[in-house]
């Protein structure tokens, strides 16, 4: 991974080189300024999984529970903050000189995937608006019997936890132990949160893999690309095509740095038309859709075990209202867990399914991953009890804004009659983690950090931190000394 890191940074740098002298020799040459990124005030943001939060959050599409209900447990699943890269002419003279000043970030290529300080930003901001709208689930002694946080075996997704549990609830920034005891470590055993395509034995799952690779090379060598890669190269002032994987360094550089810093103007993202985005925006959509969501029956089964979870949360939440029980869970996860939750309940499913050769017929698709699953996105369930009508009801929320349930009568499902479309569904004889065998997989990615260093890393971020682009051991040990 550190060796790929490596070569990506040369390769920008290689790539702004030969950019800095190509608009250089154009410069004043310019033919087409109709279109100038830094000067459009409603640039196009939408980058599939990594968009920013900021693009899709609207605080006006949040509906309450009806007056009439209270909440009773609260059941969520976040999508780790923004974080930093796992990997990583025809412009307007504005767009050139961005260009032109562009440098490679100071980065440190020891650990990557880190969260940013708008990561945690995100996640400090998602739970005071929770706490805010649904006080109720938070004002119960405060134990691992009464709310549970767990997430995955990274570290972005622990410092995601930790500043969403802080910020819920404070004594967990002043109480090691405690936060210990609430926010623990993964358990190995446990794989709730890891069941994906990746973790699936090959034996059952590589036939239906090999059909969903071959539909989306066949849209990555097609027409919509081909097209994109000349509009992009005439705009730099090439004469030859600039490669598929030239323009999609790109394109990665485009939507990291709006998502580190949305109000800022991305040099790289000038690069594009707000077509060409659109183009590598359902790239993204195509791989997330066979591999993750509902595009195969099988990714279905991924999900089940999370919705199995909720139900029972909620079923023993409604049968012992007066004993302890959850008032809420906390999980922070990745796409794939979101993707497979959300294709087990039948949302985001179009008439037809997008595939290679339908671009242009699914622009007004359902599924898209930008505003389905932004850094940040989250999944939030409420169980309501109610004076009159329905005792029970439930109601989702996806990225904070109400999640109309096809099954359902609006935004509203009586919760008996949504617990009788799924109980058998989650019987645990068909609804378990059969389709996964990682335990070597788990071993390689577990947290091997002490919580000392866990807490001068979380420190560092939450103090902003921004000149450390990655953040080593060896850089916490000397600011610590």
């Amino acid at each position: 991974m550190l060796q790929k890191m490596q070569i990506i940074a040369t390769n920008v740098k290689l790539t702004l080189m030969i950019l800095y002298c190509s608009v250089k020799l154009i410069n004043g040459k310019q033919t087409d300024l109709n279109y100038c990124y830094s000067e459009d005030n409603n640039q196009y943001n939408y980058f599939a999984s990594k968009t920013s939060y900021q693009a899709i959050y609207n605080e006006l599409e949040y509906h309450p529970p009806p007056e009439e209900c209270k909440v009773e447990s609260l059941w969520m699943l976040v999508r780790h903050g923004t974080c930093y890269a796992t990997e990583t002419s025809m412009l307007c003279e504005k767009d050139i000189e961005n260009l032109r000043n562009w440098k490679l970030p100071d980065i440190k290529l020891v650990v990557s995937d880190h969260l940013t300080p708008e990561g945690h930003k995100e996640m400090l901001e998602l739970a005071r608006r929770y706490k805010k709208r649904f006080p109720e689930v938070f004002n119960h002694n405060l134990s691992s019997s009464s709310y549970k946080f767990q997430y995955t075996p990274f570290w972005k997704d622990r410092v995601s936890a930790i500043a969403f549990g802080e910020e819920i609830f404070a004594a967990l920034s002043s109480n090691l132990q405690l936060r210990q005891e609430i926010i623990p470590f993964p358990d190995t055993s446990d794989l709730l949160l890891l069941l994906n395509p990746d973790c699936a034995q090959r034996v059952i799952y590589s036939d239906k893999r090999a059909n969903y690779l071959q539909n989306l090379r066949v849209f990555e060598n097609g027409e919509q690309v081909r097209e994109t890669m000349v509009r992009v190269s005439q705009r730099l002032g090439f004469d030859k095509v600039l490669s598929y994987d030239t323009v999609t360094l790109m394109y990665n550089m485009c939507q990291y740095e709006k998502a580190w810093n949305f109000m800022a103007v991305s040099a790289w993202c000038a690069v594009f038309t707000k077509a060409d985005i659109k183009v590598f925006e359902y790239i993204y959509d195509l791989s997330y859709y066979y591999n993750s969501g509902p595009g195969l029956e099988i990714n279905k089964e991924f999900g089940c075990p999370l919705l199995q979870d909720m139900i029972t949360q909620f079923k023993s939440a409604k049968e012992n209202a007066s004993a302890e029980h959850y008032f809420g869970k906390f999980y922070f996860g990745h796409s794939s867990a979101l993707f497979a939750l959300l294709a087990q309940l039948g949302t985001f499913i179009d008439k037809e399914h997008i595939t290679a050769g339908n671009f242009n017929q699914m622009k007004n698709r359902s599924w898209r991953t930008s505003v389905i699953d932004p850094f940040g996105s989250n999944f939030a369930s409420v169980l309501l009890s109610c004076s009159s009508g329905d005792p029970y009801r439930i109601m989702f929320y996806l990225n904070e804004k109400n999640l109309k349930f096809n099954e359902c009568n609006g935004y509203v499902c009586n919760w008996d009659h949504f617990y009788t479309l799924y109980k058998d569904v989650i019987n645990p004889v068909t609804c378990n983690t059969k389709y996964c065998d990682r335990i070597d997989w788990f071993s390689r990615q577990k947290i091997e950090i002490s919580e000392e260093i866990v807490q001068i890393y979380y420190e560092l971020i939450r103090k902003k931190i921004e000149n450390i682009m990655y953040v080593t051991v060896e850089d916490e040990e000397v600011q610590q000394q």
